[in-house]
Order: C-alpha cells, then sequence, then structure tokens
C-alpha cells in the first residue's frame, strides 16, 4: 500500500501481469470490488489514483474513473484527484494536455492543467513519464550551525535514492561537527561554512536528474529480467544500489531501483566489513 495515511483507505492488489484488483482496505479486512483487466500500474495515494497503460482509451479510462467513482461513494470514499499518463487511441494523446482531432476517444485540449504533480514527495513528470527531485534551499544566514545544515539536508526527499551521491556529502559535515563536539547552536568553522555554502550552490542542479517512472519489468519474461546489486565503502560512506536490467526482444534497458548511502560510523570499521 503506498501513501497510506489514514487508517481506512483505499488500495491496490496486482494479482499478475493483466490484472488488478481494486481494494477497499479496513484494517486487515480487503474485499475485492472490481476489476479492471490490462492494466500495467495502479497506483492510489491519499484517495488519488496514479495508473498507467499503454494505449490506454479516453473511453476506457471515463469507464473506469465512473465505477471507481460510483463503488467507493457507497462506502462513503470521496475519490478524487485523478493522475494519469498517456490517454489516447494510439498512445500518443495525452489526456487533458492533448488529443486527436475528430477522435471522440480523447479528451479535449486544456493547456491550462499542469504536465507534473507530487507522488510520494517525488515530482512526476506525467506527459515525460519521469521521476525528479524537488530541490528549493532557502538562503543561508551569516553565522551557519549543525541545526541549519540539518534543516536543510533534511528537505530534499527522495525515497528511492537516486541523488544520494550529492546528499551525503552535507552528511559528512555534520558528522565531522560531531567529532568535534560541537553544539547545535555553536557557529561552525569558516572551513566547514564554506563547504556547505558551495554544496548549496550545487545542490539545485539535482532538478535536472529525471528518472523513468515504468521500469518495464512486467513486460518481459522471467529469463529476460535480472537484478544488480553494486556496494561500495570507504573510511567515511558506504553505499548500496540495485539495478533491474530488462530485455524486451531485441533492445535492453537498465533501471535504478533502489539506492541508499550512509556515512560511516565513528567508531572505525574495516572496508570489507562496511561493504557488508
Amino acid at each position: 500500500m503506498l501513501g497510506m495515511t489514514a487508517p481506512n483507505e483505499q488500495g491496490v492488489c496486482v494479482s499478475d501481469k493483466n490484472e488488478c484488483s481494486l481494494i477497499m482496505a479496513n484494517g486487515n479486512n480487503y474485499n475485492s470490488i472490481c476489476f479492471l483487466n490490462n492494466l500495467d500500474t495502479l497506483v492510489i495515494q491519499n484517495r488519488c489514483f496514479l495508473f498507467y497503460k499503454t494505449g490506454f482509451r479516453f473511453k476506457e479510462y471515463e469507464n473506469f474513473k465512473a465505477l471507481s467513482t460510483e463503488i467507493l461513494n457507497d462506502a462513503k470514499m470521496d475519490l478524487r484527484q485523478w493522475e494519469h499518463t498517456t490517454v489516447g487511441t494510439s498512445g500518443v494523446g495525452y489526456y487533458p494536455y492533448r488529443g486527436l482531432d475528430g477522435d471522440s476517444d480523447c479528451a479535449p485540449q486544456d493547456s491550462s492543467i499542469k504536465t507534473t504533480t507530487m507522488v510520494l514527495g517525488l515530482v512526476w513528470d506525467k506527459e515525460e513519464d519521469s521521476l525528479s527531485c524537488k530541490v528549493k534551499i532557502a538562503d543561508l544566514p551569516d553565522k551557519l550551525t549543525k541545526r541549519e545544515i540539518l534543516s536543510r539536508i533534511q528537505k530534499i526527499f527522495d525515497p528511492i535514492g537516486f541523488t544520494c551521491p550529492a546528499t551525503l556529502q552535507p552528511k559528512i559535515l555534520l558528522q565531522e561537527a560531531w567529532t568535534h563536539k560541537m553544539e547545535w547552536d555553536t557557529e561552525l568553522s569558516q572551513e566547514m561554512q564554506l563547504k556547505f555554502r558551495s554544496w548549496c550552490e550545487e545542490i539545485e542542479c539535482l532538478t535536472k536528474i529525471k528518472i523513468p517512472r515504468w521500469a518495464s519489468l512486467s513486460s518481459c519474461l522471467p529469463e529476460d529480467l535480472q537484478f544488480h546489486v553494486f556496494c561500495d565503502a570507504s573510511q567515511v560512506a558506504y553505499a548500496c544500489v540495485v539495478y533491474a536490467r530488462v530485455r524486451i526482444g531485441d533492445e535492453v534497458e537498465v533501471h535504478l531501483l533502489q539506492a541508499k548511502s550512509r556515512v560511516a560510523p565513528l567508531k572505525k570499521m574495516t572496508i570489507p566489513r562496511l561493504e557488508l
């Protein structure tokens, strides 16, 4: 269940590649209430449906929206704020941004609708079907402290971890302040302040990094799917990353699934131990 913030929420259960069950979750009781075939991905985030299916027709979308809203309305659940990627007869018309003239299966144009939305803390570009981070560092005060550094690095939310090489640097700086036994509101040394200010000037470039939301994992046979895990460590930090290698026909795609990085503990350990 993604984005569950209340005990009574909607959820999604995917039974296989071509079948999704829309269910209501109430504690540990799950009751299947409707099915939709050929749906690749369907996510509900706190009263919000987000789904993906290649070549999804506008009429299918309207029917699914009406049916789901009616069913959940019987349970007093207000289903709204629909978001999606491509909807059209040939997979090229994006609803509600584009439509094919004279095609009743496509939605009308509406250029006022934003092409991006927030999903689990990440920016989802619905036209490109990509994910990116929202980075906005507030103006820094004249004197920097541990509290100021921590408050700013915590504002970068990245559950996937594709920005962890960049966000690791201020964490190392923060650990250095701990080793000098500095208090939370004690001004840092000029060298440490200079390093952090330099990092803040460069960090906004993270908004340019985008990764595909769709990993094509359900589009291939089991023998065409591989997972590759890489680990590395140094005296100051260690990290791990998981990639999916997908072969579809004669083409091979590589997708980042998850990455994590951590500052090495203050208690010295060997690099092989950190890699484990």
